[in-house]
């Protein structure tokens, strides 16, 4: 089930606004530039049917670095690798869904934003009488997220919350639905699409 009622509210005080973001104010001009993704984010980037990087991602990166004049190799980085392949000038560029945050202004620099997104949760279907975060940490439930994630650090301001976190949004998303854990606190893009997908089977 997903949380409505937080959704609307994430999405009118917690909006993201995802980047692509680069490392310095400017990328040297060279025949072909590294850009790194993590495919664990459908519909955003992800690995379709054969096995090739697909989603809405992988078509802006291509339409923005062809139009700028340059060729381009797409790399497949686990999350926690795309930030350090950056400062340390392994990839030139880095897009998946990354929220801006003044900590990681001081260290990138970020493209005009090509997203607004939210926060939100999903809950288990026996959990239906649910409708808050705040519900969630009143019941000392077990809520997962993607580790070092915007959604990572938001539900650490919830009290009462016992939090598990993952490598993956799906790692997560699957302890859940064999009732693992509680709830999954997530992109809400990704969240969406995982709830359309359940509702379907």
């Amino acid at each position: 089930m997903l949380n409505k009622f937080f959704l609307k509210f994430a999405l009118m005080f917690i909006s993201i606004l995802s980047l692509g973001c680069g490392q310095g104010d400017e990328v040297a001009i060279k025949p072909e530039l590294v850009v790194a993704v993590d495919a664990t984010f459908v519909p955003m980037t992800f690995l379709n049917d054969k096995g090739e990087l697909d989603g809405f991602e992988v078509d802006l990166v291509d339409k923005v670095v062809r139009n700028a004049g340059y060729e381009y190799e797409l790399v497949n980085v686990e999350w926690g690798g795309l930030f350090g392949g950056l400062i340390t000038k392994k990839f030139d560029l880095v897009i998946s869904s990354i929220t801006i945050l003044e900590e990681r202004k001081k260290r990138m620099a970020f493209s005009i934003p090509y997203l607004q997104s939210g926060v939100a949760v999903l809950v288990r279907k026996d959990l239906d009488n649910i409708n808050s975060l705040e519900q969630l940490a009143k019941t000392r439930a077990v809520v997962g997220a993607q580790i070092n994630t915007t959604s990572h650090y938001f539900i650490q301001k919830f009290a009462g919350l016992n939090i598990k976190t993952y490598e993956k949004f799906g790692l997560a998303a699957i302890d859940m639905a064999n009732k693992g854990i509680d709830g999954v606190v997530g992109e809400e893009t990704s969240n969406k699409l995982y709830e359309l997908y359940k509702e379907k089977k």
